[in-house]
C-alpha cells in the first residue's frame, strides 16, 4: 500500500505517512502541530463485465482496469457493462471537458507549464507534450548520439528523431567490431550501426547452445513441404525463420 502524501496545515511542511495510519492523529515533525489524517477511502466497486452475447456472436472486450481508473480520474462514472471501445470513446469525451487530472497538474508544474482558467484534460495533455519535447535531451540520448558520432541537438524531440535516424547511417562502432571478432564474424566494410546490430544478433543466435543446434527432422520436413530448401537451415532458429 503506497504512502499518503500531504502538507502540514500549520507550517505547510511536505509530509507523508503510511496509508494504514489514515484516520489517526499525528504530530508534525517540523512544528509539532497536531494533524488529523483523513479517513481511508474504500476502493471503488468493480465495474461489472458486459453480459455474454447471443450464441454465435463474439463478445466485445471489456474495458480494461487502466481505462476504468482513467475515467474515474477524469471525474466520470463507468457504466455497467462498459466495453473497451465505448470506454475509449468516453475517455475522449471526458478529456475534452474535464479539468486536468492531478497527475497532469503535477507534470505541468514540473515542466514549468502554466495552467490557464478553464483548461481541459486534453489541452493539458497537448501542453505537456509540447513542454516535454522542448526539454533538453536526456543523458541516455546524449550518450547514444555521441557514440554514433552525431551532433547533440538542443531539444529532447530533436534528439529522439536523431536517435531513430542515426543507426541507419552511422558506421558500425568499435565496440561492435570487437564483438564481431569475438564471435568470429566479419562485418561488411561499410556496415552501418543498424546492419551490424542485426548481423551480431544473428551470430549470437548461431552461437547459442540450444538455438545453434542442427534443425530437427520435423523442421526439415516442414521446410521441404512448404517448398523451401532445407540446406539453407543450418540450425534450429534459422529453420524457424
Amino acid at each position: 500500500m503506497s504512502d499518503f502524501k500531504f502538507n502540514c496545515p500549520h507550517c505547510n511542511q511536505s509530509l507523508e505517512a503510511p496509508a494504514d495510519m489514515l484516520g489517526s492523529t499525528i504530530e508534525c515533525p517540523a512544528c509539532n502541530g497536531s494533524i488529523q489524517l483523513p479517513e481511508p477511502q474504500a476502493p471503488p466497486p468493480p465495474v461489472p463485465k458486459p453480459p455474454p452475447p447471443p450464441d454465435g456472436e463474439f463478445a466485445p472486450d471489456a474495458a480494461t482496469e487502466k481505462q476504468i481508473a482513467y475515467i474515474r480520474a477524469l471525474g466520470g462514472s463507468p457504466p455497467q457493462g462498459l466495453t473497451k471501445e465505448k470506454a475509449s470513446d468516453l475517455i475522449d469525451k471526458l478529456r475534452s471537458t474535464a479539468p486536468p487530472t492531478t497527475k497532469q497538474l503535477d507534470l505541468l508544474k514540473k515542466l514549468g507549464g502554466t495552467v490557464t482558467p478553464g483548461m481541459t484534460s486534453a489541452q493539458a495533455s497537448d501542453l505537456i507534450s509540447q513542454l516535454n519535447d522542448s526539454q533538453s535531451p536526456t543523458k541516455q540520448q546524449i550518450k547514444f548520439i555521441k557514440m554514433l558520432g552525431g551532433d547533440v541537438p538542443a531539444t529532447k524531440r530533436e534528439a529522439s528523431e536523431l536517435c531513430q535516424s542515426l543507426p541507419s547511417t552511422a558506421p558500425a562502432t568499435a565496440q561492435q567490431q570487437k564483438q564481431a571478432e569475438e564471435l568470429g564474424l566479419a562485418l561488411p566494410e561499410n556496415a552501418t550501426f543498424a546492419q551490424a546490430n542485426e548481423l551480431l544478433s544473428d551470430a549470437e543466435m548461431d552461437a547459442d547452445p540450444d538455438e545453434g543446434k542442427p534443425p530437427t527432422k520435423a523442421q526439415l520436413n516442414k521446410i521441404a513441404k512448404l517448398g523451401g530448401d532445407p540446406q539453407k537451415a543450418p540450425n534450429r532458429w534459422r529453420a524457424e525463420e
